[in-house]
């Protein structure tokens, strides 16, 4: 009998799209027309120039993601020579790029500002030092590596390039000097997205839910600035005769009353301080133009100052930035600031963390295609932290382990070393001996006679356990 076929298999097609509402590749997912494509980009770039609120939660996101720095580790933790060498390399790569890490890093607030960012990755051969900075790099040996992550700018966006599924294949850019639709493929790029949940290839701005607050807030300040200019607590207000109000009235009367009313509109202390009015009046010596200030009774039915602060509050919480508010106000305390520059922190290692799966997915199997390297187990890129943990919490919490009975091996290399590094500590050298352990080696200093001998916490010595 004839053994039976192995039959191959066949993954499940595709059924449905991803509904994105695009025409002609431009995406129309955003509700308001001002926040769409290149409007909208300069649209998020003006918040960002202009609020002082949203200007300082990106300076501090900046300074903290400039802090990290992202390395590469081999493949599953292997030992493998060949998976260390290639993890090895990676790490020259990483430490090799024209901007360096901190700047190259600092290209992701374009994500967070815009909602997506395009990186193209440039390559040049390891040859040592050149003149040129695209050229130069610190190693020599003929391998292909990274110059630059060099960012894509979101104004330039010209179009979007989709399969039938409605993912999103390509960019079309159109930018200076040549002004030239350029197609630039994701194959070959590094595309980050701020909201992974979203299928659109613009997904959604962090400034988003800031943007409508920021527009109120801008429009209050510039009504301010009106009233301070003019320095009034009310409206001008002019009375003119009515043969001058009438709509049938002639040209040369329209005139007249056209120039009136720019006077009154145009009215505050400046060119304008002093006016001159007309002083005509009728038969029984009333005036015929009167002017005069429509006024409260002295002060404005509404705070601005308390509005705005409410305003510049929410989009301080639309950028989970509003513990930059504690110590301003007579409010928060020292627990409740604790707590919120923890879930800062957090969302910041969540936006690391895109940077570093894009690098994952998209980067390195490029880097290694280019070298001719398998691009199977590739090592695997990691950031570290971007704030020293709390060494008081830790340390309280090991106490409270050891009150409850848990053993604390301190002479545990691995133990050492992690303390240490979360301390920033420097780590024990290897052959490091410990002052007195070993009285008869040449070098050391003699032992103390009156110095007890240090036992290892949690436990008791064998000849105390049979004694007990």
């Amino acid at each position: 009998m004839a053994a039976a076929t192995k039959k191959k298999r066949v993954p499940p097609r595709e059924l449905g799209t991803t509904g994105i509402q695009q025409y002609s590749g431009v995406v129309r997912e955003e509700w308001l027309p001002e926040l769409q494509g290149t409007k909208g980009a300069r649209v998020y770039q003006k918040m960002r120039d202009e609020s002082p609120i949203i200007g300082a939660c990106f300076g501090t996101i900046s300074a903290l993601l400039k802090q990290t720095s992202l390395s590469a580790d081999p493949y599953n933790g292997s030992s493998d020579a060949e998976d260390v060498k290639r993890s090895t390399f990676v790490n020259e790569c990483l430490n090799d790029l024209k901007r360096g890490q901190s700047g190259t890093i600092g290209s992701l607030l374009s994500m967070l500002e815009h909602g997506w960012s395009i990186h193209e990755p440039l390559y040049r051969v390891r040859s040592g030092y050149h003149r040129d900075p695209d050229m130069s790099s610190r190693f020599n040996d003929g391998m292909i590596g990274w110059t630059d992550w060099a960012p894509r700018l979101q104004r330039t966006l010209h179009r979007w390039e989709f399969k039938e599924n409605g993912t999103a294949t390509a960019m079309w850019q159109v930018a200076p000097p040549r002004y030239q639709p350029t197609s630039l493929p994701f194959d070959r790029m590094l595309h980050l997205v701020a909201d992974s949940s979203n299928p659109s290839p613009e997904s959604r701005s962090c400034l988003r839910n800031a943007y409508d607050p920021w527009f109120a807030a801008r429009e209050i300040q510039y009504l301010e600035r009106i009233g301070i200019a003019r320095d009034l607590v009310g409206i001008p207000v002019a009375e003119l005769p009515s043969d001058l109000m009438d709509p049938a009235a002639a040209d040369d009367k329209k005139a007249i009353r056209a120039q009136y009313e720019e006077m009154i509109t145009s009215l505050y202390r400046n060119e304008h301080e002093g006016i001159v009015w007309c002083s005509d009046r009728d038969e029984k010596g009333n005036p015929l133009y009167v002017l005069r200030l429509l006024a409260t009774g002295g002060t404005r039915q509404f705070d601005t100052t308390k509005i705005i602060e409410r305003l510049e509050r929410r989009i301080a919480m639309a950028l989970l930035s509003d513990w930059i508010f504690l110590g301003h106000q007579a409010e928060g305390s020292h627990a409740l600031a604790d707590n919120r520059t923890t879930m800062f922190a957090a969302a910041i290692g969540g936006w690391l963390r895109i940077l570093v799966e894009g690098i994952q997915t998209q980067l390195l199997p490029q880097l290694f295609e280019v070298n001719g390297m398998a691009t199977h187990n590739l090592p695997c890129v990691k950031y570290s932290d971007i704030e020293l943990p709390d060494l008081g919490k830790i340390g309280d919490y090991m106490v409270k382990l050891y009150s409850a009975g848990m053993d604390w091996d301190f002479e545990d290399p691995t133990l050492q070393r992690h303390l240490r590094s979360i301390a920033n500590l420097p780590q024990r050298a290897e052959n490091a001996t410990r002052v007195g352990s070993n009285p008869d080696a040449p070098g050391d200093p003699p032992a103390d006679p009156g110095r007890q001998p240090r036992k290892r916490i949690g436990t008791a010595p064998p000849a105390e356990k049979e004694a007990a």
